[in-house]
């Protein structure tokens, strides 16, 4: 009996680390085992000019393929992509992008949406008429916006 009750522990034990093996494989494969975003910084301007406000955003051409990455402008013009944390870049691939700038309200008070800085087809990824591709290293992008 006891060599029955050995020989079901081993068993049970065997079992208990393959399963934990096993889902510890799983959550290494889904924290961070595959593709990483890359740093991707750069600038934005508009007739030769920085923008000194505003937005960008990196639409994935696929959206099965990658996900979107977003980045403040700076005063100077320069901003850097986020995924998922703050400045970790953007995933490899190809890109619709977007630019959103509005003139700031000197009233602290307002709460409207100021006029857009730029022509307002750059605030859609379909009309923008900006394509970017993101290799798999760290990369400078620059935008010149037109009217």
């Amino acid at each position: 009996m006891r060599n029955t009750l050995h020989q079901k522990l081993r068993v049970s034990s065997r079992l208990t680390v393959a399963c934990g093996l096993i889902g510890w494989l799983i959550l290494a494969g889904c924290s961070g085992g595959g593709l990483q975003p890359v740093p991707v910084r750069g600038t934005v301007q508009y007739k030769g000019h920085a923008l000194t406000n505003g937005l960008v955003a990196f639409v994935p051409v696929d959206p099965a393929q990658g996900t979107a990455a977003r980045g403040v402008i700076g005063g100077d013009g320069r901003f850097k992509l986020t995924t998922f944390k703050k400045g970790d870049g953007a995933f490899p691939g190809e890109y619709n992008v977007t630019v959103f700038s509005h003139e700031v309200a000197e009233d602290p008070y307002f709460f409207g949406v100021m006029p857009s800085v730029i022509p307002e087809r750059y605030n859609q990824a379909t009309t923008s008429g900006l394509v970017q591709t993101v290799p798999g290293k760290a990369t400078v992008v620059e935008l010149q916006l037109e009217e």
